[in-house]
């Protein structure tokens, strides 16, 4: 996926101005820095939800979207919040419950189908969340920060599903995060932008995620390094 010459404005303020990236497909890319840089709007601009000047050019298609509130219908539970993604592109009634249980298993909700969101702490609707957005064969996924304000303990656990659930079908993820550990342990790529949204480091790591630690001389390096840069 490539962003090339991307201009974006809001009122008389300037979040993107001749912007150029290359992400890497089918891999996970973590996009850091400083609030106001313009990360989400990058995600917006990708799932074409704000008007921008340049272009985009990606050969996948179909996007799911994670935010960091988890944007499910309360009306509805578990189970149905995930058959009514479904339903728009899986006519068969047998084949969406097949989908939805081995989703459900691989997050640890089987027990929890017919729980309604506000039944849920916030870790599970979380994971409610993820598994919507994996469910759909999309081939893209944006995540808008939706580890944001968990406490360490859920955060893993949180990271181990959704691991869990790309490992499934490899989307290319586009990751925005404030947290520089969860982007070392996650990504493939790092980026980092500066408050006026420069490109101030784009580091490929290829460190299995398995044999990553903060403690791992490659990784540790590469932390002291955006940090000094952020």
């Amino acid at each position: 996926m490539k962003f090339i010459d991307i201009n974006k404005s809001y009122g008389d303020i300037k979040v993107l101005t001749d912007f150029n990236l290359e992400l890497i497909d089918n891999k996970i890319n973590c996009i850091i820095g400083p609030s106001g840089c313009g990360k989400t709007t990058i995600l917006n601009i990708v799932a074409e939800l704000t008007e921008y000047q340049g272009k985009v050019e990606r050969e996948q298609k179909g996007i799911s979207y994670i935010f960091q509130n988890n944007r499910l219908l309360p009306n509805l539970n578990v189970q149905d919040n995930l058959e009514y993604v479904l339903s728009t592109i899986e006519k068969d009634k047998n084949e969406r419950m097949k989908k939805i249980d081995k989703i459900l298993d691989i997050v640890e909700l089987a027990q929890r189908r017919k729980a309604y969101p506000h039944e849920l702490s916030g870790g599970m609707q979380q994971r409610v969340s993820m598994a919507r957005a994996f469910i759909y064969p999309s081939q893209i996924l944006l995540m808008d920060e939706p580890f944001k304000g968990l406490d360490i303990a859920l955060k893993k656990k949180l990271i181990a599903a959704f691991l869990k659930l790309w490992q499934q079908d490899n989307k290319t993820v586009i990751f925005v995060t404030h947290d520089v550990d969860e982007a070392l342990l996650l990504a493939d790529k790092i980026v980092l932008l500066s408050p006026n949204a420069e490109i101030l480091l784009n580091v490929d790591i290829d460190i299995e995620r398995d044999k990553r630690s903060l403690s791992h001389a490659k990784i540790s390096a590469l932390r002291n390094r955006i940090y000094q840069n952020f």
